[in-house]
């Protein structure tokens, strides 16, 4: 068969969260949709993730409070992120830009641009859980943010407070009462936030595989590639891939630290480096109260959560290069914490280890929008920890994009050729 002889309306090189969601909007507008996509489900963020929906989750990674940690980030000795040293070369560039973004005003100028992805996140995601009779999967019991000490609950002070300025709901539990709530945490934690209007997903990986199936039901096509060139020629996107070639009227990158190259080949430099996660699935404990919903250890750099029979135990953020080898160290480094905290095996099993690699930028803003110089080609990657939840949003905002319809979220900090 020629693959010349047909060009479907749009082609989205990516099959995760936002590259699905992005399907599913331009086949709601009646477009022809094909899904070109390499990798294996297990190996996208969009499965290793901790399945949280949050409207919460407005925070970037660079902040203020950096600076007086920087010694300890430098050194590796905190759990909640790591730098890969022998990455350092590809990392630099981007490190700079991040510092440059760790100030209370920049912070602040992320926040209120995420604000308006992070609040419609949970109900795109209900409207296709309902279309794929996978509501039971999205559990509304919200999440927690645990503190060990006085001293690390004052810290959340800034963070508290934006959280009241842009209408985040949270209840902070003294001890006791977030024993009651949780009687599954045996450590006994000063204080915690309860989000509660946050939502989890039980298994994340079986949520995007329902969303990829409506797809395909859908009649949208969903072909096995890696698309390693394309260019604009003859008024079409030409698209080169392993097997074979494609074109399209239309193209959508979403395939996250992928789709970097491929912008640099339009000629858009666009600072990308892994958010590298990892994860550990573990049996939950036999005996006492089994945990109910997310949490997140601050001080210990840990997030736990529930899914289904199992116990998801992630790891802080590793910044690395996206091919560069795993290495679980900040599992075995918060294991004891986190053993103590939920009663878990003495030994940390690797044998269920994940990891994945979250596209992040150094001002934690996604890229969203059209290629400045080439109209036929959208941008929807980097959201870095936030991509599963905010994918379905991401992809009603490029579905409207393309079909030039109103924009229900300010897309200007996004834009492509912001760096």
């Amino acid at each position: 068969m020629d693959p010349y002889s047909s060009s479907p309306a749009v082609t989205i090189i990516g099959g995760g969260m936002v590259g699905t969601a992005c399907g599913l909007a331009l086949q709601e507008r009646g477009l022809s949709v094909t899904i070109i996509d390499a990798g294996s489900e297990r190996d996208k963020a969009s499965f290793g993730n901790a399945g949280v929906i949050s409207n919460g989750s407005i925070f970037p990674m660079a902040s203020p409070g950096i600076w007086k940690q920087l010694l300890r980030y430098a050194l590796n000795r905190d759990n909640g992120l790591r730098l890969r040293y022998g990455d350092l070369p590809f990392l630099a560039p981007w490190l700079l830009r991040f510092l440059a973004n760790a100030n209370t005003q920049r912070r602040e100028n992320a926040v209120e641009a995420l604000v308006p992805l992070t609040a419609q996140a949970l109900s795109y995601h209900q409207k296709w859980a309902q279309r794929t009779n996978s509501e039971h999967l999205i559990r509304q019991e919200g999440w927690l943010r645990l503190y060990r000490s006085a001293e690390g609950f004052a810290s959340s002070a800034a963070d508290r407070q934006l959280f009241e300025r842009h209408g985040v709901k949270f209840e902070v539990l003294d001890t006791q009462t977030l024993h009651e709530l949780e009687p599954a945490l045996q450590h006994p934690f000063h204080r915690a936030l309860w989000l509660t209007e946050t939502a989890t997903v039980a298994t994340p990986g079986e949520l995007l595989a329902a969303y990829q199936q409506l797809f395909q039901q859908q009649g949208g096509r969903w072909v096995s590639d890696h698309v390693q060139q394309l260019h604009i020629a003859e008024g079409h996107v030409q698209l080169y891939g392993k097997q074979q070639h494609y074109k399209s009227q239309t193209v959508v990158l979403a395939a996250g630290a992928l789709s970097t190259p491929l912008c640099q080949q339009l000629g858009y430099r666009i600072p990308m480096v892994a958010e590298r996660g990892y994860h550990l699935s573990l049996p939950m404990p036999e005996d006492g109260p089994v945990l109910r919903r997310a949490v997140y250890d601050v001080a210990a750099g840990y997030v736990a959560a529930p899914m289904q029979d199992q116990l998801r135990l992630l790891s802080g953020v590793e910044l690395a290069h996206p091919q560069s080898r795993a290495n679980p160290i900040q599992l075995e480094r918060l294991y004891p914490a986190a053993r103590e905290a939920l009663g878990l095996a003495p030994t940390m099993d690797s044998s269920q280890l994940w990891s994945g690699n979250r596209p992040s930028t150094p001002d934690s803003l996604p890229v969203l929008g059209f290629a400045p110089r080439h109209q036929q080609v959208l941008c929807a990657f980097g959201h870095g920890h936030i991509g599963f939840s905010t994918g379905p949003i991401t992809g009603e905002l490029i579905a409207r994009l393309i079909c030039r319809e109103h924009l229900p979220v300010d897309i200007h900090p996004f834009r492509v050729d912001r760096f």
